[in-house]
């Protein structure tokens, strides 16, 4: 839309429109480009909190049924500010006692008053356009504490790569990967088809990824040779195996585990966190045998 528009249908003066465009620009509801303002995403603006929420909600929720088996009670959690990890908040109670550690003021109000969740919030400079606290003052308070799991989502993956809208949040999110043991990237498949400004981490710096079936078969294959990922189990529907798709859908009236997918090269950097026990016995030397 643009400003001179505006300012004609509305009988106000110019000046008037862009004091209005900047103040919904910092709420989150628009970008501010020359002459004017858009809704439309970019690499430095992807919609607020309502509109990401709203936004492949299904899938969303999906990736955080996935991770959320990820979790064992006693652990300590850190959230990160993303509205699929908001999604996640809701699934916390089922595995109580946890210790939540979080920047997202919309995960810290909705967990505040759960039994079972001893919550720890990182302050810091409040955006009130994505409703976290970041900044310096954040990824400084996050390195007094030690997780055994992270769970972040990312605005895009590019050419292997987590990227985001703003300096302030790769600050924070690196500093919350170094403070954790294990880290799950939970990621739908429009995130690899958007591009962000500042580049955080390569995937193959997480050590399990959750992804819906929609992701492309090369991409698949990108993210396999990084290291270990998980797709998501779909909510209804059959197994029905796709060329290329290596995600595993949950059958009708009853709940499946998605699979663990080794690497495919050898190299590849080891897990951090613990490995699941083998349920096979080693082979013994054939002198032993009987």
């Amino acid at each position: 839309m643009r400003a001179a528009d505006l300012a004609e249908e509305f009988g106000v003066s110019l000046m008037t429109i862009h004091r209005d465009l900047d103040f919904l620009q910092s709420q989150g509801r628009l970008r501010k480009v020359r002459g004017g303002a858009t809704g439309l995403p970019s690499a430095q603006f992807h919609g607020s909190v309502a509109e990401r929420m709203s936004t492949m909600a299904q899938t969303k929720q999906q990736l955080a049924r996935a991770a959320a088996r990820e979790l064992v009670p006693g652990q300590t959690v850190l959230l990160d500010d993303s509205t699929t990890c908001l999604h996640l908040t809701r699934l916390l109670t089922e595995r109580t006692p946890l210790t939540v550690i979080t920047t997202s003021l919309p995960a810290i109000t909705a967990l505040a008053k759960e039994p079972g969740v001893s919550l720890i919030a990182l302050g810091g400079s409040c955006f009130p356009a994505y409703d976290p606290f970041m900044g310096l003052h954040t990824a400084d308070s996050v390195e007094a504490f030690r997780a055994d799991v992270l769970f972040m989502s990312t605005t895009a993956v590019t050419r292997g790569r987590c990227s985001h809208t703003s300096p302030e949040t790769v600050q924070v999110k690196r500093a919350t990967m170094a403070a954790a043991t294990r880290r799950v990237l939970l990621a739908d498949h429009t995130d690899f088809t958007r591009d962000g400004l500042y580049a955080q981490a390569p995937l193959a710096d997480f050590d399990l990824l959750v992804v819906d079936d929609g992701l492309a078969a090369d991409e698949v294959g990108a993210a396999r040779r990084c290291g270990w990922w998980r797709g998501a189990p779909r909510r209804r529907g059959p197994p029905t195996p796709r060329s290329g798709r290596t995600t595993v859908r949950a059958a009708p009236g009853r709940a499946r585990r998605p699979a663990v997918l080794p690497p495919t090269r050898s190299g590849t950097p080891p897990r951090r966190g613990p490995g699941p026990p083998s349920s096979r016995r080693p082979a013994l030397p054939s002198s032993r045998r009987r």
